[in-house]
């Protein structure tokens, strides 16, 4: 069996911080290593690892090398190295990557699409759905 090992994250490592007091609506596109630790809904796009806070609570398309979930999100997720969802997390979204963790204890709803690494580049044709098109116009599509 594989040991695991679960990292703790120095604050004074992570380029870009978005505090608790944070509220963000947009699209935020990070180049390093990110911590979020407020609220965030739209779109965040980053070429590095994105780290969610167990107070943060995000609704996003989000893309990222690694992403570590500790907190709460929603939306899209394609991470094209690995997604790590921990005890205290709850990740309610479609998911793609080639590597993914799941930690007893946490909740984890939605589709999961397990790709070969070569193949989740962040630019390569996802076979999630467009986040273009709004959740409500989804239902719509659907009905």
């Amino acid at each position: 069996m594989a040991e695991l090992r679960l990292r703790t994250i120095d604050e004074a490592e992570i380029e870009t911080i978005i505090g608790e007091d944070i509220e963000f609506s947009g699209t935020l596109t990070l180049d390093h290593p990110s911590l979020i630790k407020g609220k965030v809904d739209g779109t965040v796009n980053s070429t590095s690892d994105v780290y969610i806070h167990q107070a943060a609570a995000i609704d996003a398309h989000l893309t990222s090398l690694t992403l570590s979930v500790k907190g709460t999100l929603s939306g899209t997720v394609k991470a094209s190295k690995r997604i790590e969802l921990y005890q205290s997390g709850t990740l309610s979204a479609d998911i793609e990557t080639p590597d993914l963790f799941i930690q007893s204890g946490s909740l984890f709803n939605g589709r999961c699409t397990m790709v070969p690494a070569a193949h989740s580049s962040n630019e390569t044709q996802s076979t999630l759905p467009d986040p273009s098109i709004t959740r409500r116009e989804a239902r719509r599509e659907s009905l």
